[in-house]
């Protein structure tokens, strides 16, 4: 039996125009900056490096503190084959998307930044709204390099393939079985394999299946969405059997954040303790301060984020996921106390966790052009954007249908794909890279749009199992119409993080002006307890705000007075507060 199928979407001309305009210039300059001198340590590692690399040496490892220039030394590296080998000579990966963000920002202009998994082309096989990755076997590197020489970085526009060396950054955090892979991929490419971290910071993560067994054997409890940490990180990284280098200077945090953080690496293997009281480094009040209380600790920090210059500068950060959604809630009800429950806000920074598509435009009728509907419009996985505006809209969106025939009667029946409920119509721009579009979500307190896609996605299972729509898993599905309306109504079902509050895990690769940390990192397993305590220590630049409960004494916090004035004021009247040039100073305006 053949099923009909018919679209009721509007056509191409019917549409108003819609500017699905990607912009790629950045509005912000990198933080490289070429000109900018390299300490004799870093001059020593960066000669080393090289001569390595003449040398043929198949692989080595880059160690150093927090702080120590790493990044800068490696982009001072890529700057240094470009000029003699040209573009796409080196190549940057990294374990997440968030780090992979975060070191594109670091780099020369140009230098490509994949993920692990988009190197190694884990493959990624659908089951209906899951995506599981797995790691490609030996016998597929040699189409993988193929693939990497002809397509990716090079072949294309008659390019040649001058890649010298691939440098994996966050290294502590890649397992043993990628950095094979890794490895096996750039033997056969022929090129050097350098790996970049920090080996105190944080251990991969385990495999569902390792967390699984390994829960029975914890001492501490371990809620479903705690991460829990490999023990060992990979060899090529770790083992001094392989070449090693090593930056010992640390630029960054010469004071006593700096203390801090050395004392956890020196006895690494002691226990640690946050500190209980403040310190404090004159004249610059740089340094560790404390809160006493809850109160005085998320007052603090919604002051940090209106004073700071581009609103992502300062967050929260916790150990659990449970702890962050919980600072996530008092952050925003502290800063926007009458509309936190149910949209988000104008001037709000925000994390977009996954690649957010654009949305489709929708006429007077709440018809959805889904045919302009692609997720190739889309902003990139893990993009911080600032919320432009907010319209909070009652809408009754229509997706298009489908034609079927009852299995035992064969009537003719017809399944609209609706969805109804309020929305929040927002205009977002991204901080980094200057793009700008809309994206839709429901308000936080209706759940019908979600039952409406939940509803949708039974009806399309079981036209599955009667074999009348391909499998999610097949080729074809999201060119498919029913496959197009699915990932379309998703599309407006779209997950958004607050950019203010993170776990550490998340803030690996991250460098703050403020960071405000939970005690909640105290109770976690004892294993990987001091590679969460370094890595949550070196993440302020500037200051960072312990929050220590005790109500025998009065909080020590930095002195925010713009951001106190602006908390002040009703939402509407506050404005961002912007330099009076370019350079860093002292003095804010309004």
């Amino acid at each position: 039996m053949e099923s009909a199928l018919r679209w009721r979407i509007a056509s191409e001309s019917q549409a108003s125009t819609y500017p699905y305009l990607r912009l790629l210039i950045m509005t912000k300059s990198f933080g490289f900056d070429p000109s900018q001198k390299l300490t004799a340590d870093q001059e020593a590692v960066l000669a080393s490096m090289l001569t390595l690399l003449e040398r043929g040496a198949e692989t080595f490892a880059l160690h150093g503190a927090a702080g120590t220039g790493k990044t800068f030394t490696c982009g001072h590296l890529a700057n240094e084959l470009i000029k003699k080998h040209g573009k796409n000579s080196v190549l940057f990966i990294t374990p997440t998307h968030a780090a992979r963000r975060i070191l594109i920002g670091k780099l020369p202009r140009g230098v490509k930044v994949f993920t692990v998994a988009y190197f190694i082309k884990s493959e990624a096989t659908r089951v209906f709204d899951k995506i599981a990755f797995a790691r490609p076997p030996a016998s597929r590197y040699e189409e993988i390099a193929d693939n990497l020489k002809r397509n990716v970085l090079g072949g294309k526009e008659n390019e040649d393939f001058n890649l010298q060396l691939v440098v994996s950054d966050e290294s502590s955090m890649i397992t043993q079985k990628d950095a094979d892979c890794i490895q096996g991929i750039c033997r056969i490419l022929d090129v050097c394999y350098a790996l970049v971290g920090d080996p105190y910071q944080l251990p991969p993560v385990m495999s569902k299946e390792e967390q699984l067994a390994h829960r029975s054997t914890l001492s501490v409890e371990i809620r479903n969405d705690d991460i829990i940490y490999s023990k060992d990180m990979c060899s090529q990284f770790r083992d001094n059997s392989f070449l090693r280098l090593e930056l010992k200077d640390v630029k960054r945090n010469k004071g006593e954040i700096l203390k801090f953080s050395s004392s956890i690496r020196h006895a690494f293997k002691d226990k640690h303790f946050l500190p209980l009281s403040p310190a404090i480094d004159t004249p610059e009040d740089t340094g560790i301060y404390i809160a006493r209380n809850y109160q005085d600790f998320i007052e603090s920090a919604v002051q940090a984020a209106l004073e700071s210059k581009d609103g992502i500068d300062v967050a929260i950060i916790a150990h659990r996921n449970q702890t962050v959604r919980q600072l996530t809630e008092d952050f925003r009800a502290c800063r926007f106390p009458d509309s936190h429950e149910t949209h988000w806000n104008k001037g709000e920074a925000v994390l977009l966790p996954c690649q957010t598509p654009f949305a489709p435009p929708i006429n007077e009728e709440g018809v959805v052009f889904v045919e302009e509907f692609s997720t190739r419009e889309s902003f990139y996985s893990t993009t911080y954007c600032e919320v432009k505006d907010v319209k909070v809209l009652d809408l009754s969106l229509n997706f298009g249908s489908f034609q079927y025939e009852t299995k035992s009667t064969k009537v003719k029946k017809e399944f609209h794909f609706n969805m109804t409920g309020k929305f929040q119509k927002l205009t977002l721009k991204s901080i980094h890279f200057g793009t700008q579009n809309v994206v839709f979500r429901p308000i936080f307190t209706d759940g019908m749009p979600s039952k409406s896609l939940k509803r949708a996605k039974r009806f399309v299972k079981e036209m599955q199992k009667r074999k009348l729509i391909p499998s999610s898993e097949d080729p074809g599905y999201k060119e498919h119409p029913v496959g197009k309306i699915l990932l379309c109504m998703d599309s407006f079902l779209l997950d958004i993080n607050c950019a203010n509050t993170m776990t550490i895990h998340k803030s690996q690769g991250a460098t703050l002006d403020r960071a405000y940390i939970h005690y909640d990192l105290s109770f976690c397993q004892a294993d990987y307890r001091n590679n969460l305590m370094y890595t949550a220590t070196t993440r302020a630049s500037r200051q960072e705000i312990f929050l220590c409960l005790d109500s025998s004494q009065e909080s020590v916090l930095p002195l925010l007075e713009i951001g106190k004035q602006q908390l002040a004021l009703p939402p509407s009247e506050r404005r961002k507060p912007k330099l009076l040039d370019d350079e860093s100073i002292d003095q804010w305006v309004f």
